[in-house]
């Protein structure tokens, strides 16, 4: 995932992740987001496909 934050009207990229890392939240110091939450989703449907096809 890209993360962009604005800054002085203009987009600045901040750094790309991925699904095991966390993203920290600006201008919020402390706060995150666990991107391991974000895929969860996705990440069962991927382990639940393979439990039937394997």
């Amino acid at each position: 995932m890209d993360v962009y934050v604005l800054e002085e009207g203009r987009f600045r990229h901040q750094g790309m992740y991925v699904r095991d890392e966390t993203i920290p939240v600006r201008p919020f110091l402390g706060f995150t987001i666990d991107l391991k939450n974000v895929f969860a989703e996705e990440e069962q449907e991927k382990t639940a496909a393979v439990q039937t096809t394997g």
